[in-house]
């Protein structure tokens, strides 16, 4: 192989990695990302259900609280606006986190495609350099043969 090719192929493996690696870690944080959305979502569904508990409760009793039942009114519909947003954040963040993945996994085969190339063309050096070899010791074995040395 080529000094030059060699050198570019290392050189484009290095940069392959590091891409590589920005873009796992790019992951990671869609991923953190999507968690965090997915954990509001749920605290929010948990603070609902329980706010329906406790009105409905309150609605039950002789002594019924309007101001309970007044606040839980006018929150609900603000609630569920986060909701929706929150939801339609979950749904986004799991658009971006699917392309970052499948960038990931692009990276991931041109860096295996390059490292491919680099092995296989060290392996053809490799077995470059142990023809040579072989010539270099068959002509000293046919030297030897001819000038009636004994072969070591």
């Amino acid at each position: 192989m080529k000094p030059a090719r060699l050198k570019a192929l290392t050189s484009l493996v290095t940069l392959q990695k590091r891409n590589s690696l920005t873009a796992r870690m790019e992951l990671a944080e869609c991923l953190a990302e999507e968690k965090r959305i997915a954990n509001r979502i749920s605290r929010l569904k948990v603070q609902m259900a329980e706010n329906r508990t406790l009105v409905s409760a309150t609605r039950e009793e002789a002594a019924q609280d309007l101001t309970l039942w007044n606040g839980y009114r006018h929150w609900l519909p603000i609630a569920q606006e986060e909701l929706e947003r929150l939801e339609q954040a979950l749904e986004e963040a799991g658009e971006k986190s699917a392309a970052v993945r499948g960038r990931v996994m692009g990276l991931v085969r041109q860096q295996e495609a390059t490292a491919g190339l680099l092995r296989q063309d060290r392996l053809a050096q490799a077995r470059r350099e142990r023809r040579q070899e072989q010539v270099v010791l068959d002509e000293q074995a046919q030297q030897r043969k001819m000038t009636g040395m004994p072969d070591m």
